[in-house]
């Protein structure tokens, strides 16, 4: 109950905890009709007289409107905790990894409703629902495992020694086979989520090396569990964080880069819409030469019929699908050096733990050299 009353009067006490709970509830009375809104920036795209990029923008931003409120309440919450100096440690600890992990939430829950039927990702990205559907179980089981167990194994590093222990370690474990369970869900052999994806590009990179990245998913959080295990639970908890992090910056460009891909459609789109009624012209400028009546020539006019075309990713100017791909690999590498930077010396850590020796020649001496986990990763 103290903690309650703490919360509450910080709540009233500084205006931006009371503008965040306000938000997420006002979020979470219009989650209807945001969701009925979103449903419906489908309906117009349909044709392309009436299709405008405006639409998939509006989607996005609902998608990510709808996914806010629970995250920003239990960061509002979080950080009202963190900033008390009235709360216990065990309490201010849990605030913290409140505060940590909102973001982690929010953007499950925001690829979770970019999966929706008829969303973002079902009518503007075009994503076959073979993939969708799949897609969205695995997210929603990866939320109810990750979510719980990554909350445990923060808040151990947060509170100190005296929860450290066999409950982290099993926490920790679980939240990294949470992880490597939803990545075998998606490269794995005969599962649907990326079939689709295999199937439509067999020569990207993505389907030639699946396996490899199958593998990477499988023994990186391997190797973090038994870093753990070995007594370095914080270096293991830090470089988690960075995948976690490498994980959402993927999740970011992967909208991006569809975001682009509609934009440079609808472009095409409306060029060949705008060829196809100049087509139309011209046939209505024969059927009135040939006909001596006007009447006669209107209802040629009539029976002419405009095709609107359907554009596939195929039909797009490879120029600008290479120049797009260029800046999303650009952007992502630099994106990825910003992530892991900070935490490259963690990996001083790894120095220390040995997994075999060699014998090598250090100034004409033949000496034992080890092998460290370091040199593996």
């Amino acid at each position: 109950y103290g903690a309650l009353r703490t919360l509450i009067g910080r709540l009233f006490a500084s205006p931006w905890p009371m503008l965040g709970l306000l938000l997420a509830i006002t979020l979470i009375w219009k989650r209807h009709s945001m969701k009925q809104r979103l449903l419906d920036t489908g309906k117009p795209i349909i044709k392309p007289r009436t299709d405008k990029f405006r639409y998939s923008l509006e989607a996005l931003g609902l998608t990510l409107l709808i996914a806010l409120p629970w995250p920003l309440l239990l960061w509002t919450f979080g950080w009202s905790m963190s900033s008390s100096l009235e709360v216990n440690t065990f309490t201010k600890s849990i605030a913290h990894t409140l505060v940590i992990l909102s973001p982690a939430f929010f953007f499950l829950s925001a690829f979770r409703m970019l999966c929706l039927p008829g969303g973002l990702a079902d009518k503007h990205f075009r994503w076959p629902s073979s993939s969708l559907q799949p897609l969205r179980k695995q997210l929603g089981i990866l939320m109810v495992t990750f979510l719980p167990a990554a909350m445990i194994a923060v808040a151990s590093i947060q509170y100190g020694s005296s929860i450290k222990g066999a409950l982290s370690r099993i926490a920790f474990g679980i939240l990294m086979g949470s992880m490597a369970w939803f990545f075998y869900r998606l490269f794995g052999p005969r599962e649907p989520v990326l079939a689709a994806q295999f199937e439509r590009h067999p020569d990207s990179l993505l389907t030639r090396f699946r396996y490899l990245w199958m593998a990477l998913a499988l023994v990186i959080p391997s190797l973090l569990v038994v870093l753990a295990t070995a007594g370095f639970l914080y270096t293991a908890g830090v470089l988690t964080g960075s995948l976690v992090d490498t994980l959402w910056l993927i999740l970011g460009f992967v909208v991006i880069h569809q975001m682009a891909v509609r934009w440079l459609l609808l472009v095409r789109r409306k060029l060949d819409f705008q060829a196809a009624l100049e087509r139309r012209r011209a046939a209505l400028e024969a059927a009135r030469k040939e006909n001596e009546r006007k009447d006669d020539a209107q209802q040629a006019s009539d029976e002419i019929e405009l095709e609107e075309p359907e554009i596939d990713l195929v039909a797009l100017n490879e120029e600008s699908m290479k120049l797009l791909n260029s800046a999303i690999v650009f952007g992502g590498l630099l994106s990825l050096w910003f992530v892991w930077s900070e935490v490259l010396p963690a990996f001083s850590g790894l120095e220390s733990i040995e997994l075999w020796h060699y014998t090598g020649s250090v100034d004409g001496v033949s000496t034992p050299i080890p092998v460290t986990l370091a040199d593996i990763i």
